[in-house]
């Protein structure tokens, strides 16, 4: 062997050392090329998702802010029909609210025309005594010619004395 054989290889060593580098390296730049191009897309699509993701939150608020809103004209307007209904089924109603019906004196209600009375019928009896309503209660004083006198008309004590007031007969 000459002194230029181990030169030689080395050199050769080297040079496909490089070429094996040179080929690794643009297949493994390949495959990284492609990993990054993955990674980007997966990125992409992540941001995407949570840009639909926060629209749909805001989405979702919003209805639910219409849902209460709703909820609350329904409520608000249920509230009204009831009232309504509950004013319709009374005889004075809405001439109870008006203006004109406080200015005017009560009168009582007009007598229901005569009917004849129809045959006693037994009725079971019951050991509770049925109360009054405040609405039948307000027609039977309609009916009576106004409100029940106050205590102090009924003791003969003077409309102009107060308890603050000294008692004029002293």
């Amino acid at each position: 062997m000459n002194l230029m054989q181990p030169w030689v290889l080395a050199a050769s060593v080297l040079a496909g050392a490089g070429a094996g580098a040179a080929v690794a390296s643009a297949w493994w730049g390949r495959e990284l090329r492609h990993a990054r191009l993955l990674i980007d897309q997966l990125l992409a699509s992540r941001r995407q998702l949570e840009e639909q993701v926060s629209s749909a939150r805001r989405q979702i608020e919003q209805l639910q802010v219409e849902m209460l809103e709703l909820r609350l004209t329904t409520e608000h307007l249920r509230r009204k029909a009831t009232t309504a209904e509950r004013l319709s089924r009374t005889e004075w109603g809405d001439a109870m609210f008006s203006t004109q019906s406080a200015q005017m004196p009560l009168s009582p209600v007009p007598a229901a025309p005569a009917v004849p009375a129809a045959p006693a019928v037994p009725r079971p009896v019951s050991r509770v005594s049925p109360v009054p309503t405040r609405q039948e209660r307000a027609r039977e004083l309609v009916a009576a010619g106004g409100f029940a006198p106050t205590e102090a008309l009924e003791h003969g004590v003077p409309l102009g004395f107060l308890p603050t007031q000294a008692d004029p007969a002293l």
